[in-house]
């Protein structure tokens, strides 16, 4: 474990831990059913307060789901455009 001087994107906390995950990524709707699974391993960042996660991929990793992404959807593999495609509204 490694000291931080990282904040909480939320609640403005310093009390976060950094950890390695283990994270399977699956796309949205019927249309992701036929795409693989991802495996990534991000370096993920928990608030102990308020409960906040976010992640940081590796560049290997984002590749991958830039490559996925663009399989399922036609999206150019350097498009940094987002499908509007969703299975349902996520909220935080």
């Amino acid at each position: 474990m490694s000291v931080s001087i990282l904040e909480c994107k939320s609640c403005g906390s310093p009390n976060v831990i950094e950890l390695v995950t283990e994270t399977c990524l699956h796309f949205p709707g019927l249309k992701g059913l036929s795409a693989e699974p991802i495996f990534v391993f991000p370096g993920t960042v928990v608030c102990l307060d308020c409960g906040l996660m976010w992640a940081h991929l590796a560049g290997g990793e984002m590749e991958q789901v830039r490559k996925a992404r663009s399989d399922l959807y036609g999206v150019p593999v350097t498009s940094t455009a987002v499908p509007i495609e969703r299975s349902r509204k996520i909220q935080y």
